[in-house]
């Protein structure tokens, strides 16, 4: 009995070891990314954002992107200015464009 148990508890650690590494990897669900950066420029007539993270980043962003504030409210790519912090949700479509699922934007920090 104690070795069953024994190799029930040891199953248990590996399946779960497994799980988190996998399940975690480089900010990747899904197919879905997340970067945190600071706008370089917004040009909302032509649904474009600009992020400087680690590197600087070229988003579309669609009509179906959530935009919301820090405060949990939807706002409009308009009301996001250069020097704002956000956290892009975002996948590259067929052709590789970044393009934005989500953004929530802490106004400047």
């Amino acid at each position: 009995m104690k070795i069953m148990l024994s190799i029930v508890v040891a199953l248990f650690i590996v399946f779960t070891s497994y799980v988190l590494c996998h399940c975690q990897p480089d900010s990747l669900v899904d197919g879905i990314k997340t970067i945190d950066g600071t706008v370089v420029s917004v040009d909302s007539q032509n649904s474009q954002i600009v992020v400087k993270s680690s590197e600087i980043m070229s988003f579309s962003v669609p009509l179906s992107a959530k935009i919301i504030n820090a405060d949990g409210f939807g706002i409009q790519l308009s009301d996001v200015n250069a020097g704002n912090y956000v956290t892009v949700d975002y996948s590259n479509d067929k052709s590789g464009n970044h393009v934005i699922s989500g953004m929530e934007v802490a106004y400047n920090r």
